[in-house]
């Protein structure tokens, strides 16, 4: 059921009838690993349920966000690749919150980019 609230899933068990027992499981993309998958699941699970103020999933999708970049721009990934757009909508605003303001240097430190600029580049 919660698995119903992301397209990708639902799509491919309405319309292609996988998932719908043991021998025939839905496969997930390969950027979506068991840890990733566990967090969106556990993102559907509250989104999902009715009832839920705009200050409540507010205040959820706050705390769910707090994790280290690297995670965060994991779960961006597994969840631009099963097409959750809430989902990639709040970890894509969170990880442009991360570099606002940032030089090059340091979003290229934060991400753990290497400076492929030549020095002249760099002065232009």
């Amino acid at each position: 059921e919660v698995a119903m609230f992301c397209p990708m899933i639902c799509q491919e068990v309405i319309h292609k009838g996988i998932g719908s027992s043991k021998n025939h499981a839905i496969s997930l993309p390969q950027r979506v690993n068991p840890a990733m998958f566990s967090l969106i699941l556990d993102y559907c699970r509250f989104h999902q349920l009715p009832g839920r103020s705009n200050k409540e999933r507010k205040t959820y999708d706050e705390k769910f966000i707090r994790m280290d970049t690297k995670r965060l721009c994991e779960l961006t990934s597994a969840a631009d690749s099963l097409q959750l757009k809430p989902l990639v909508d709040l970890t894509s605003r969170a990880l442009a919150r991360i570099i606002e303001g940032k030089t090059p240097e340091e979003i290229r430190e934060i991400f753990h980019l290497p400076d492929d600029l030549t020095e002249e580049e760099k002065l232009e």
